[in-house]
């Protein structure tokens, strides 16, 4: 008899709950990651990060006993080449339509236990999510007053004993791979993820800064980049924030510092949105069913694929989308920029722009990436609905042109 941990978005072994309620079972434990079934369509930073953290987690677990085996079918059952079942499977619980659908189907053949985590707080208190962002904010800020959290400590070593499992270990299939071409900025994996928040926090300063800088085209630490390492769960929101709460408390407390903290409620917001709305959060009418119109004919396509390869009217647009081709990587400033104009401006469907960033993106979240590009769209839960001017934008954030001129130069 044995047990499995599934591992999804949550490739880390500190602040895992679910993986330690696995791991110190009595019984012996196979750790899968089952890829996501549109993997070799991945931008090749997307997929090369994916894989840094992959292989970073593989070497984890190796210090513990484990091993990681990487599943390649998809999940519609990630467990059909094994003669013998798992007495339970444990894994984190998903926020979005597909991975719940996942979770239902695995749930009809096996005992799945799920946890919720990834979070910030345990939003339990409340009745229904607020359709606004700031009231949404306002709850959780008067139920949690910020109140410093237990940080669930790693497995410690020889917690566990390894099941083996007839697919191919991370290592093999990693090799298999062959080369990818990378972001250099940015290596996945949850030892470098704590390496960024220490950066960012202490050796730094840089945060002290954020809420003035976050909107830097060009220098890399004006934002404090830990989104990648959110989205595959290489580090928690309450890491970042218990982390964020040191500082505040030992070295500064100031707007930028509550603005990181901010941000994070956003993602926790967009996480419950997703909950909420399920498949309505990925539709072209969103979800309160617009009546907005997009275009989606042959024309349409011509112009998505120019804007796709930043080869739009717009310089401004073009840089943003010509990083985005060859980092894998753009600013948040530059995503509401290039989400509006294709929206708003081009009035092309978005969801083709949401997955065009799905695809390219190192950090791509589901709930986040979905409900931004919602949002800017009109289509979400923007109550103004704002167009962005980007001459404008342009003018105010790369006034001097620098920005522009290193992407297109390419």
């Amino acid at each position: 008899m044995y047990n499995i941990y599934w591992f999804r978005n949550d490739l880390r072994l500190n602040d895992n709950t679910a993986f330690k309620k696995a791991a110190e079972s009595s019984l012996p434990l196979a750790c899968v990651y089952v890829l996501p079934e549109d993997f070799n369509n991945f931008g090749s930073q997307r997929k090369a990060f994916l894989v840094q953290s992959l292989t970073a987690l593989e070497k984890n677990l190796k210090l513990i006993n484990l091993k990681l085996y990487i599943q390649q079918e998809g999940i519609g059952d990630p467990l059909s080449k094994l003669d013998i079942a798992p007495q339970k499977i444990y894994a984190t619980k998903s926020f979005n339509c597909l991975g719940i659908k996942e979770e239902l189907q695995l749930a009809e053949k096996y005992d799945l236990e799920l946890f919720s985590q990834g979070l910030l707080y345990d939003y339990s208190f409340l009745k229904d999510l607020p359709p606004v962002f700031t009231n949404f904010k306002n709850k959780a800020e008067k139920e949690f007053n910020r109140s410093p959290q237990v940080i669930e400590e790693a497995v410690s070593l020889s917690a566990a004993s390894n099941y083996q499992l007839p697919i191919a270990e991370a290592s093999s299939w990693v090799c298999g791979l062959g080369e990818l071409r990378s972001n250099k900025d940015f290596y996945g994996g949850e030892d470098a993820a704590i390496e960024r928040l220490n950066y960012y926090l202490w050796d730094s300063n840089h945060v002290e800064t954020y809420k003035e800088t976050r909107n830097g085209l060009l220098n890399f630490n004006d934002s404090s980049k830990l989104s990648p390492y959110l989205a595959l769960g290489c580090i928690s929101p309450r890491q970042i924030d218990s982390g964020l709460q040191n500082y505040e408390k030992d070295v500064c407390k100031n707007d930028s510092t509550y603005w990181l903290y901010y941000e994070l409620l956003w993602r926790d917001y967009f996480k419950l949105l997703s909950l909420k709305f399920g498949e309505k959060l990925s539709k072209r009418s969103g979800i309160y069913d617009s009546d907005k119109k997009f275009e989606d004919d042959e024309n349409a396509k011509e112009v998505f694929k120019k804007w796709r390869q930043g080869k739009t009217e717009s310089h401004f647009v073009n840089a943003n989308m010509l990083e985005l081709l060859n980092t894998g990587w753009m600013s948040n400033r530059g995503r509401q920029n290039v989400a509006s104009y294709l929206a708003k401006t081009l009035k092309i469907d978005w969801t083709w722009g949401a997955s065009w960033f799905e695809k390219m993106l190192i950090d791509f979240d589901f709930e986040s990436n979905w409900s931004n590009w919602a949002y800017v769209s009109g289509v979400g839960v923007d109550p103004r609905d704002r167009k962005f001017n980007v001459d404008l934008q342009a003018k105010r954030y790369d006034p001097d042109g620098k920005y522009q001129d290193k992407f297109l130069k390419k």
